[in-house]
Order: structure tokens, then C-alpha cells, then sequence
């Protein structure tokens, strides 16, 4: 009687640790599922808050762009108004680089970027401290000037060019 109880320990142990073992199997493969669709879900949301957010952001740096423009014309009295310009359009992106895919992040942060370079750069460096003037020449820094504000102007018609047709991209995508 002892020998027949114990085959029949041994059986059930084994038949416990198979389905131990299932269970993990199965576990594994949920969280994996899990984390899929987690993923996808996420990205969904990603390209719908770009999708309901982005029309008006492109709407206001394309403001900003005409802006920019209609400023160059007399630069030496805008400065501060490019400026000002500048420091907006750079808002604007530091919001709309949340909505985006790190893929689709490189020509926002280059803008990001080259706004707070221009940020730093002084008016005039005639009119600086020695001391400053030293730094600006160290740093080899050029004075904000005409040049740097078209430049500036390039990189941001990029962008809006750039966030339209992602636009364009993630309408078909979310509507397919």
C-alpha cells in the first residue's frame, strides 16, 4: 500500500510541476502581449495628441516665420522683436518635441538648439565689457546679426515643412 501511495505522490508532483511550468509559460507570454500592446497604444496616442495639437502649432510658427521676416527687412530697430520671435517659435518646439517619435525629433531639436545659441548672443560686442569681450572672442560667438537671423528663419521653414507632411504621414496612419 505504501509503494502505491507513493507512485501516486511521484505522479501528482509531476503532473504539478508540468503545470507549474505551463503556468509560467503562459505568464511570460501575457506580459510580453502586455507590453505590446502597451506599446502600440502608446505610439496610437503619441500620433493622435500630434495629430490634434500639431495644426495649430504649425499655424503659429508659420506666424512667427512672417513675422521674422516682415523684421529683417529693418533689422537694426527689431532686434529685440526677432528676438522675442525667436524665443516663441522655440516654445513651440520644445511643445511639439513631446508629441513626437525620437525619429521624428532631429529637426526640432536643431531648432531648439540654434534658438538658445542665438539667445546668448550679444547685440553689439562694441558695446560689451573687456571681459566679456574676450569671452564672445574665446567662444568665437558672433554678434546677433542679419545673417544668423536668416539662417535662423531656414532652419524653421525646414520645420514647418517637415511637421506638415508628418501631418500628412500620420493622418493616413491613423485613419487606415
Amino acid at each position: 500500500m505504501e509503494k502505491i501511495f507513493n507512485i501516486l505522490k511521484d505522479f501528482v508532483d509531476n503532473i504539478a510541476n508540468w503545470l507549474e511550468l505551463i503556468g509560467f509559460i503562459t505568464t511570460i507570454i501575457t506580459a510580453v502581449k502586455v507590453f505590446v500592446i502597451d506599446g502600440k497604444i502608446l505610439d496610437f496616442k503619441k500620433k493622435h495628441l500630434f495629430q490634434a495639437r500639431s495644426k495649430e502649432h504649425i499655424e503659429e510658427l508659420e506666424k512667427i516665420l512672417s513675422k521674422i521676416s516682415k523684421y529683417v527687412s529693418d533689422f537694426d530697430n527689431k532686434k529685440v522683436e526677432l528676438k522675442n520671435e525667436i524665443k516663441k517659435s522655440e516654445e513651440i518646439a520644445k511643445s511639439i518635441k513631446k508629441k513626437l517619435f525620437k525619429k521624428d525629433n532631429s529637426n526640432t531639436k536643431a531648432l531648439i538648439k540654434e534658438a538658445k545659441r542665438i539667445e546668448k548672443l550679444p547685440d553689439d560686442i562694441a558695446k560689451l565689457s573687456f571681459f566679456k569681450k574676450q569671452y564672445h572672442k574665446l567662444l568665437k560667438s558672433n554678434e546677433f546679426n542679419e545673417e544668423i537671423v536668416s539662417d535662423y528663419y531656414v532652419k524653421l521653414s525646414g520645420l514647418i515643412t517637415s511637421l506638415t507632411e508628418l501631418r500628412k504621414d500620420n493622418a493616413k496612419s491613423i485613419n487606415v
